[in-house]
């Protein structure tokens, strides 16, 4: 009976001592957490503690880095990422605001074929990893009533020259690429959206969850009104 009490004690201990390193290894990670104040941190930190304490700040955080994000880089992607995760956030009105002042629809396509765009893509795995400077010119292929369909000639900066087909559904103004598959290297290109800024056309893939961004801006100085 004394042995097995004994046991019972010097596990609860052995227990208790063992929470109080990980409770103090748990801190110490969150205080670096704060200070680097990145997503990047933050997903680090919670692959590590999934059961943190700290998971009501941690969705806080995300939520005003996330916004920060959608404010400096402008775009539709991180816009619509701030509204996936946090579609009842904190700046919810700021964010509806913003996204109202992007035209998503509606764009005229009259002058599709004279304009160039310039951009960047991005890979998310490290290989590909960097801002790659990406350039696409459209050529009409056929015209329907629901979509339009273009070859597309795009420019990486590592100077690789690729032929691809671009289709674009004229109500939502999204717009899918199709490569030959038997090509020995794919750009994987997201599907995206046409969006209006400035009277400047951008195409932007808009899923998060891809493995490559890609955002491009109309360089021209063409006028692009709304229909």
């Amino acid at each position: 009976m004394k042995i097995k009490l004994i046991f019972f004690i010097t596990s609860v201990l052995f227990l208790s001592c063992n929470s109080n390193v990980q409770d103090k290894e748990e801190e110490m990670a969150w205080k670096v957490c704060i200070e680097t104040n990145t997503l990047t941190a933050i997903d680090s930190f919670l692959t590590e503690f999934p059961n943190t304490r700290h998971k009501a700040e941690i969705a806080k955080k995300r939520d005003g880095i996330l916004y920060r994000t959608a404010l400096a880089e402008n775009t539709l992607f991180h816009i619509k990422n701030y509204q996936r995760e946090f579609p009842q956030g904190k700046h919810k009105k700021e964010i509806e605001k913003i996204l109202s002042e992007l035209k998503t629809d509606k764009i005229s396509l009259n002058n599709f074929e004279s304009l160039t765009f310039v951009g960047t893509l991005r890979y998310s795995d490290k290989k590909n990893s960097g801002n790659n400077i990406l350039t696409m010119k459209f050529t009409l292929s056929e015209d329907r009533e629901s979509n339009v369909e273009y070859n597309v000639t795009a420019y990486l900066s590592s100077n690789l020259k690729k032929e691809l087909k671009a289709v674009i559904e004229k109500e939502k103004m999204s717009i899918k690429f199709v490569e030959d598959t038997e090509n020995e290297f794919l750009l994987n290109f997201a599907e995206g959206k046409l969006y209006l800024k400035n009277n400047l056309i951008f195409i932007e893939s808009v899923d998060p969850a891809a493995d490559a961004y890609w955002n491009l801006k109309q360089i021209n100085s063409v006028k692009n009104e709304l229909q």
